[in-house]
């Protein structure tokens, strides 16, 4: 019965990561800021989308972002969630760059990315430096 079941997985697996083709790839994924974090950056309200897990030689490694920075603009668009954030990037096509403002440690930065084209799950490494 198990492997009935994997069977049907197979099909809904392909098809998730041909909807990923074409779609720009920043490679760390994003969760929204709390309430707390907000507070502690003197924020009245979260917004923006913080860097959960980045993959190594992904572009965020490449540019230097690190697990919990939070990404507060998109090419001068801030995102008020991680949904948001996130749609952003994948509507843009890989090899596009994009000018990002982030929170690292408590001060601002700002970063250029390329997006790059989503690898194989299998082929990417975790990244668990923080900032």
């Amino acid at each position: 019965m198990r492997l009935l079941g994997f069977l049907f997985l197979i099909p809904l697996l392909i098809s998730n990561a041909a909807a990923q083709e074409g779609k720009g790839w920043l490679g760390a994924d994003v969760v929204d800021v709390t309430k707390a974090e907000a507070d502690k950056l003197g924020w009245d309200t979260p917004h923006g989308a913080k860097l959960g897990v980045v993959a190594s030689g992904s572009p965020a490694d490449k540019v230097g972002l690190r697990t919990g920075n939070i990404i507060v603009s998109i090419d001068n668009v801030e995102p008020e969630t991680a949904t948001e954030a996130d749609s952003t990037i994948s509507a843009k096509s890989p090899g596009s760059e994009l000018r990002l403002r982030i929170m690292s440690g408590g001060r601002e930065r700002r970063v250029r990315v390329t997006l790059a084209e989503r690898p194989p799950v299998q082929s990417m490494q975790i990244k668990t430096s923080r900032a």
